[in-house]
């Protein structure tokens, strides 16, 4: 008789080998492996519960195809999470037949590497009195880029401490100058710098547990600013003890020129704003209308600690592309750039917001929008091009958090609770 219930070797192996041994592997950043039908059905329940709840695969952007579709999506389908859970109330039973190996080569793959900057000293990160320490990094750069990065691929050299790297490019030679000063400064190699580079810089790559390299999207680049040196932030996560250490590198994917310049920039809100504490569901919502057209090739959604869910939409719900992106449960700890299938355009004078939820039941009070740990943001980033209200398109490198980039003059913006 054909078999009629959900099994491993059948069903299940195949769904954990696309979604999730990226991290859960021998070795890798999680805490247990899920390569095995012995690994996986001690974790029955627990893997019902994190993908019923969409906690895990750790992709927290709506991937449903309701609000967009993105690139390289970690989503389970309705029918998918049906399976597991049926597989678990069952008995999580193995199944006959022989289950699907486990991919030995699970991430994307430069075309070319064409550069290769990182750490110059190995660094063992500080646990004291904290589980996290966020330390920034002068990484030389003797090539003198002035290229265009079109892909790239963050190594760390410990994957069970790293929890996330970005890498920033520094926008002039007086920033460069002031993070030196803030490297001579800060005892050991590299200095603190929790919630971005601490400088007017901008983010050019990223990484998180499963990312492996970010292609940007076919045809589109991002400027390589110059001889100036580059940061890269690397975030350490220090449950598993101390006395470990890492030395990160970068590789690059590089051409003279693209068909497309794309750069990143930042909306929303990074100061100047009180949350209210002691609420399940505080909001902020930051109203924006472009004098000019921009056409969108992605976005980074960021927030801290008590942020619960965040939204890029269009006023009017009738326009095309109307939800832009959607978070429904941030998580501080996993977070990436996320590439349209295709990109669109916000037509001059179209209105839209950022909205943010936040979670302050915890908090010992207010909380204000800041760098701090215990400060919040509400923040999008936009991979995009933009052409002004008179037709001439600009290209002017990447834009800046810390600065309240150029973008931002080109928008009418008010803040609504």
């Amino acid at each position: 008789m054909a078999q009629s219930y959900v099994t491993y070797n059948q069903d299940i192996a195949d769904i954990l080998n696309r979604n999730c041994i990226s991290c859960h592997q021998s070795g890798g950043i999680a805490p247990f492996s899920l390569e095995t039908f012995q690994d996986a059905s001690q974790k029955s329940f627990w893997i019902e519960h994190v993908t019923s709840n969409r906690i895990m695969p750790p992709f927290p952007i709506d991937g449903s195809g309701q609000c967009q579709t993105f690139k390289d999506v970690k989503w389970l389908t309705q029918n998918e999470l049906s399976l597991i859970s049926d597989w678990t109330n069952s008995g999580a039973q193995e199944g006959s037949g022989t289950a699907p190996e486990p991919p030995t080569n699970i991430d994307p793959v430069l075309p070319e590497i064409d550069a290769v900057i990182g750490m110059n000293q190995t660094y063992m990160p500080s646990s004291s009195n904290r589980q996290d320490d966020y330390r920034c990094f002068l990484l030389d750069n003797p090539e003198g880029l002035d290229k265009y990065i079109t892909g790239f691929r963050v190594s760390p050299g410990n994957t069970r401490i790293a929890h996330h790297a970005i890498l920033f490019a520094l926008q002039s030679e007086a920033d460069e100058i002031l993070a030196q000063e803030l490297d001579d400064q800060d005892p050991g190699y590299g200095y603190t710098c929790f919630g971005g580079a601490m400088v007017n810089a901008s983010i050019i790559a990223g990484w998180a547990p499963g990312t492996g390299a970010t292609l940007f999207p076919d045809g589109t680049g991002v400027k390589a600013l110059g001889k100036r040196k580059y940061i890269l932030q690397m975030h350490y996560n220090l449950r598993s003890g101390p006395g470990q250490s890492d030395r990160s590198i970068v590789e690059l994917d590089l051409e003279d020129q693209v068909a497309e310049k794309i750069q990143m920039s930042f909306l929303g809100a990074s100061s100047g704003y009180t949350i209210p504490g002691g609420q399940d569901n505080a909001s902020l919502e930051i109203p924006y209308q472009f004098r000019g057209e921009l056409k969108l090739w992605g976005v980074y959604p960021h927030m801290h600690l008590y942020g619960k869910s965040i939204s890029i939409k269009k006023k009017d719900p009738s326009l095309d592309n109307a939800c832009m992106a959607q978070v429904d449960r941030w998580n501080f700890n996993w977070q990436r750039a996320y590439f349209y299938e295709t990109p669109f355009k916000i037509k001059a004078g179209e209105e839209f917001s950022i909205k943010c939820g936040f979670d302050t039941r915890n908090a010992p009070g207010d909380v204000k929008l800041g760098h701090g740990t215990d400060d919040e943001m509400c923040i999008m980033g936009v991979y995009y091009q933009w052409r002004t209200a008179t037709g001439v398109d600009e290209y002017s490198g990447a834009g800046s958090h810390e600065s309240n980039n150029w973008l931002m003059d080109e928008v009418r913006r008010q803040s609504v609770w």
